[in-house]
Protein backbone atom coordinates (compact mmCIF):
# COMPACT_ATOMS: atom_id res chain seq x y z
CA UNK A 1 0.00 0.00 0.00
CA UNK A 2 2.69 2.51 0.98
CA UNK A 3 4.59 2.53 -2.33
CA UNK A 4 1.39 2.64 -4.34
CA UNK A 5 -0.03 5.52 -2.31
CA UNK A 6 3.24 7.47 -2.58
CA UNK A 7 3.30 7.11 -6.36
CA UNK A 8 -0.29 8.25 -6.65
CA UNK A 9 0.36 11.14 -4.29
CA UNK A 10 3.26 12.43 -6.40
CA UNK A 11 1.18 12.29 -9.54
CA UNK A 12 -1.83 13.80 -7.81
CA UNK A 13 0.31 16.67 -6.59
CA UNK A 14 1.43 17.41 -10.14
CA UNK A 15 -2.18 17.24 -11.32
CA UNK A 16 -3.35 19.51 -8.50
CA UNK A 17 -0.79 22.16 -9.45
CA UNK A 18 -3.06 23.05 -12.36
CA UNK A 19 -6.07 23.61 -10.10
CA UNK A 20 -7.04 26.64 -8.05
CA UNK A 21 -4.86 27.27 -4.98
CA UNK A 22 -6.00 25.36 -1.92
CA UNK A 23 -6.27 26.61 1.63
CA UNK A 24 -3.00 26.34 3.62
CA UNK A 25 -2.65 22.93 5.19
CA UNK A 26 -2.73 22.81 8.99
CA UNK A 27 -1.00 19.84 10.60
CA UNK A 28 -3.47 17.97 12.78
CA UNK A 29 -3.02 17.93 16.55
CA UNK A 30 -4.30 14.95 18.53
CA UNK A 31 -4.46 15.09 22.31
CA UNK A 32 -5.72 11.53 22.75
CA UNK A 33 -6.40 8.28 20.91
CA UNK A 34 -10.15 8.97 20.75
CA UNK A 35 -9.47 12.03 18.62
CA UNK A 36 -7.52 9.90 16.13
CA UNK A 37 -10.35 7.37 15.94
CA UNK A 38 -12.92 10.12 15.39
CA UNK A 39 -10.85 11.85 12.70
CA UNK A 40 -10.28 8.51 10.99
CA UNK A 41 -14.03 7.87 10.97
CA UNK A 42 -14.69 11.24 9.35
CA UNK A 43 -12.03 10.57 6.72
CA UNK A 44 -13.49 7.17 5.84
CA UNK A 45 -17.02 8.59 5.64
CA UNK A 46 -15.81 11.31 3.27
CA UNK A 47 -13.97 8.79 1.14
CA UNK A 48 -17.02 6.51 0.95
CA UNK A 49 -19.11 9.46 -0.24
CA UNK A 50 -16.52 10.46 -2.82
CA UNK A 51 -16.22 6.88 -4.05
CA UNK A 52 -19.99 6.55 -4.41
CA UNK A 53 -20.14 9.78 -6.38
CA UNK A 54 -17.39 8.63 -8.75
CA UNK A 55 -19.08 5.25 -9.29
CA UNK A 56 -22.64 6.55 -9.76
CA UNK A 57 -24.26 5.50 -13.09
CA UNK A 58 -24.85 9.12 -14.04
CA UNK A 59 -21.47 10.33 -12.83
CA UNK A 60 -20.06 13.21 -14.83
CA UNK A 61 -17.24 15.69 -14.43
CA UNK A 62 -13.53 15.04 -14.41
CA UNK A 63 -12.80 11.61 -12.92
CA UNK A 64 -9.13 12.52 -12.48
CA UNK A 65 -10.05 15.57 -10.45
CA UNK A 66 -12.34 13.43 -8.31
CA UNK A 67 -9.62 10.85 -7.68
CA UNK A 68 -7.14 13.61 -6.93
CA UNK A 69 -9.56 15.01 -4.35
CA UNK A 70 -9.77 11.57 -2.73
CA UNK A 71 -5.99 11.35 -2.61
CA UNK A 72 -5.69 14.74 -0.95
CA UNK A 73 -8.41 13.84 1.54
CA UNK A 74 -6.75 10.69 2.80
CA UNK A 75 -3.22 12.07 2.70
CA UNK A 76 -4.27 15.04 4.83
CA UNK A 77 -5.24 12.58 7.57
CA UNK A 78 -2.88 9.65 7.06
CA UNK A 79 0.21 11.81 6.53
CA UNK A 80 0.21 13.18 10.10
CA UNK A 81 -0.89 9.82 11.50
CA UNK A 82 2.03 8.02 9.87
CA UNK A 83 4.40 10.44 11.58
CA UNK A 84 2.66 10.16 14.95
CA UNK A 85 2.79 6.38 14.72
CA UNK A 86 6.56 6.66 14.64
CA UNK A 87 7.17 9.42 17.18
CA UNK A 88 4.24 9.97 19.55
CA UNK A 89 4.97 8.94 23.17
CA UNK A 90 1.39 7.72 23.85
CA UNK A 91 1.09 4.05 22.85
CA UNK A 92 -2.71 4.25 22.77
CA UNK A 93 -2.51 7.04 20.24
CA UNK A 94 0.05 5.16 18.15
CA UNK A 95 -2.19 2.08 18.20
CA UNK A 96 -5.19 4.15 17.11
CA UNK A 97 -3.17 5.55 14.20
CA UNK A 98 -2.16 2.04 13.13
CA UNK A 99 -5.77 0.88 13.36
CA UNK A 100 -6.79 3.75 11.10
CA UNK A 101 -4.22 2.68 8.52
CA UNK A 102 -5.66 -0.84 8.49
CA UNK A 103 -9.19 0.49 8.04
CA UNK A 104 -8.06 2.74 5.21
CA UNK A 105 -6.23 -0.14 3.54
CA UNK A 106 -9.43 -2.22 3.61
CA UNK A 107 -11.41 0.65 2.11
CA UNK A 108 -8.85 1.53 -0.54
CA UNK A 109 -8.23 -2.03 -1.68
CA UNK A 110 -11.98 -2.46 -2.18
CA UNK A 111 -12.19 0.89 -3.96
CA UNK A 112 -9.45 -0.12 -6.39
CA UNK A 113 -11.66 -3.04 -7.38
CA UNK A 114 -14.49 -0.66 -8.30
CA UNK A 115 -15.40 -1.52 -11.90
CA UNK A 116 -17.47 1.61 -12.72
CA UNK A 117 -14.63 3.92 -11.71
CA UNK A 118 -12.11 1.76 -13.55
CA UNK A 119 -14.30 1.87 -16.67
CA UNK A 120 -14.49 5.67 -16.49
CA UNK A 121 -10.70 5.79 -16.35
CA UNK A 122 -10.37 3.44 -19.32
CA UNK A 123 -12.66 5.61 -21.41
CA UNK A 124 -11.04 8.88 -20.41
CA UNK A 125 -9.18 10.85 -23.07
CA UNK A 126 -6.29 12.63 -21.27
CA UNK A 127 -5.97 16.33 -21.90
CA UNK A 128 -2.18 16.42 -21.68
CA UNK A 129 0.90 14.47 -20.64
CA UNK A 130 0.31 14.99 -16.93
CA UNK A 131 -3.25 13.66 -17.17
CA UNK A 132 -2.01 10.76 -19.29
CA UNK A 133 0.59 9.69 -16.77
CA UNK A 134 -1.76 10.09 -13.80
CA UNK A 135 -4.43 8.04 -15.61
CA UNK A 136 -1.91 5.29 -16.42
CA UNK A 137 -0.71 5.08 -12.81
CA UNK A 138 -4.28 4.89 -11.57
CA UNK A 139 -5.17 2.16 -14.04
CA UNK A 140 -2.11 0.21 -12.91
CA UNK A 141 -3.20 0.57 -9.28
CA UNK A 142 -6.70 -0.72 -10.07
CA UNK A 143 -5.31 -3.65 -12.03
CA UNK A 144 -2.75 -4.49 -9.35
CA UNK A 145 -5.57 -4.64 -6.82
CA UNK A 146 -7.45 -7.20 -8.87
CA UNK A 147 -10.22 -5.22 -10.55
CA UNK A 148 -10.20 -7.70 -13.42
CA UNK A 149 -10.24 -10.84 -11.27
CA UNK A 150 -13.22 -13.11 -10.57
CA UNK A 151 -15.05 -12.32 -7.28
CA UNK A 152 -13.38 -15.04 -5.20
CA UNK A 153 -9.93 -13.97 -6.29
CA UNK A 154 -10.76 -10.33 -5.61
CA UNK A 155 -11.55 -11.24 -2.01
CA UNK A 156 -8.26 -13.09 -1.78
CA UNK A 157 -6.47 -9.99 -3.06
CA UNK A 158 -8.14 -7.91 -0.33
CA UNK A 159 -7.04 -10.40 2.31
CA UNK A 160 -3.45 -10.38 1.05
CA UNK A 161 -3.35 -6.58 1.05
CA UNK A 162 -4.59 -6.44 4.64
CA UNK A 163 -2.04 -9.06 5.71
CA UNK A 164 0.79 -7.12 4.06
CA UNK A 165 -0.24 -3.90 5.81
CA UNK A 166 -0.45 -5.66 9.16
CA UNK A 167 2.95 -7.31 8.73
CA UNK A 168 4.51 -4.01 7.69
CA UNK A 169 3.12 -2.34 10.79
CA UNK A 170 4.40 -5.13 13.03
CA UNK A 171 7.84 -4.91 11.43
CA UNK A 172 8.11 -1.15 11.94
CA UNK A 173 6.69 -1.44 15.46
CA UNK A 174 9.30 -4.01 16.42
CA UNK A 175 12.10 -1.66 15.40
CA UNK A 176 10.43 1.43 16.85
CA UNK A 177 9.69 -0.08 20.26
CA UNK A 178 12.84 -2.16 20.69
CA UNK A 179 14.38 -1.63 24.14
CA UNK A 180 17.82 -3.13 23.51
CA UNK A 181 20.65 -1.26 25.23
CA UNK A 182 24.35 -1.99 24.77
CA UNK A 183 26.84 -1.11 27.50
CA UNK A 184 30.13 0.63 26.63
CA UNK A 185 33.02 2.20 28.45
CA UNK A 186 34.00 5.74 27.59
CA UNK A 187 37.12 4.39 25.88
CA UNK A 188 34.98 2.14 23.66
CA UNK A 189 33.01 5.20 22.56
CA UNK A 190 36.05 7.16 21.42
CA UNK A 191 35.18 9.11 18.28
CA UNK A 192 31.44 9.05 18.95
CA UNK A 193 30.13 12.62 19.44
CA UNK A 194 29.95 13.37 23.15
CA UNK A 195 26.26 14.44 23.15
CA UNK A 196 25.36 10.92 21.99
CA UNK A 197 26.74 9.15 25.07
CA UNK A 198 27.23 11.77 27.79
CA UNK A 199 23.50 12.01 28.45
CA UNK A 200 22.85 8.30 27.98
CA UNK A 201 21.70 6.27 31.02
CA UNK A 202 24.26 4.14 32.82
CA UNK A 203 24.14 0.67 34.31
CA UNK A 204 25.22 -0.35 37.80
CA UNK A 205 28.83 -0.47 36.68
CA UNK A 206 28.75 3.04 35.29
CA UNK A 207 28.81 1.89 31.65
CA UNK A 208 27.02 4.01 29.05
CA UNK A 209 23.88 2.38 27.64
CA UNK A 210 23.20 3.08 23.95
CA UNK A 211 20.00 2.09 22.21
CA UNK A 212 19.57 1.04 18.59
CA UNK A 213 17.54 4.05 17.53
CA UNK A 214 18.85 6.54 15.00
CA UNK A 215 20.24 9.19 17.42
CA UNK A 216 22.66 6.62 18.89
CA UNK A 217 23.07 3.99 16.18
CA UNK A 218 24.14 6.12 13.25
CA UNK A 219 26.70 8.29 15.09
CA UNK A 220 28.23 5.18 16.66
CA UNK A 221 28.47 3.33 13.36
CA UNK A 222 29.92 6.31 11.53
CA UNK A 223 32.31 7.63 14.18
CA UNK A 224 33.38 4.98 16.68
CA UNK A 225 37.13 4.41 16.40
CA UNK A 226 36.97 0.94 17.95
CA UNK A 227 35.76 -1.56 15.30
CA UNK A 228 34.38 -3.78 18.06
CA UNK A 229 32.01 -0.99 19.10
CA UNK A 230 30.77 -0.61 15.56
CA UNK A 231 30.46 -4.37 15.23
CA UNK A 232 28.41 -4.74 18.40
CA UNK A 233 26.01 -1.98 17.38
CA UNK A 234 25.57 -3.33 13.89
CA UNK A 235 25.26 -6.93 15.09
CA UNK A 236 22.49 -6.00 17.52
CA UNK A 237 20.61 -3.94 14.95
CA UNK A 238 20.58 -6.40 12.06
CA UNK A 239 18.27 -8.97 13.73
CA UNK A 240 15.63 -6.24 13.95
CA UNK A 241 15.57 -6.13 10.17
CA UNK A 242 17.91 -3.21 9.67
CA UNK A 243 20.45 -2.64 6.90
CA UNK A 244 23.01 -0.57 8.82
Amino acid sequence: MAHRSCALLLLASAFAAQAAPAEPYVFAHYAEAAAVTADCGRMLADLEAQAAQLAAPAADGDVLAGLDAMTRRYEDTLGPLSLLTAVHPDKALRDAAEACTLKFDAFYTAFLQNEPVYTRLERLQPADGIDSRYRRELLDAFEDSGVGLPPAQRERAKTISTEITGLSQAFRRRIREDKTRLAFTQAELKGVPAPVWQQAPRDAKGLYLLGLDYPALTPALENAVDPRTRGRMRGAFLPLGGTA
